[in-house]
């Protein structure tokens, strides 16, 4: 593909920048959604024992939305590497399909980071067990022997 300095100054296709900022969006209406999902159906664990103020979810969407400063960072950033052919080539093609099964395998290693506490503690004192855990970490509510 070519690239703005090359061929005499020939802009890649715009479309897959519009898709990757598309993806964004997306992203962060699948963020709010888990967010807003956690918010009303999980129980809070704060880490603060004293002085917890009740938090109001749509006033914290709001001021999320309201800072553009990462969206404006991130869509300058998407925006330069893409135009300027900063990215690997095969970035730039359209051709093909995605692999279903690669994406698959990627969710389950992500679903292994969920909080521990909603698959292997849910009885235990809320400080118990680390919020998130890295692979292979066993946190003291397990046995060490525990797979999870």
């Amino acid at each position: 593909m070519a690239t703005a300095s090359a061929a005499g100054g020939a802009w890649p296709s715009p479309v897959g920048l519009g898709l990757g900022l598309l993806s964004v969006a997306v992203g962060q209406v699948v963020t709010l959604v888990y967010h807003y999902y956690r918010h009303t159906h999980a129980r809070p664990v704060h880490i603060q024992r004293e002085n917890n103020a009740e938090y109001a979810f749509w006033e914290g969407v709001r001021t999320h939305l309201a800072q553009p400063e990462g969206f404006c960072l991130l869509g300058a950033y998407l925006c330069g590497t893409w135009m300027l052919g900063l990215m690997p080539a095969s970035y730039y093609s359209l051709e093909g399909s995605v692999d279903w099964l690669q994406v698959l395998a990627q969710l389950l290693l992500t679903v292994r980071m969920l909080p521990v506490r909603l698959l292997a503690c849910p009885l235990a004192p809320p400080n118990a067990c680390l919020p998130f855990r890295p692979l292979g970490y066993v946190p003291a509510c397990l046995p060490a022997d525990s797979s999870l």
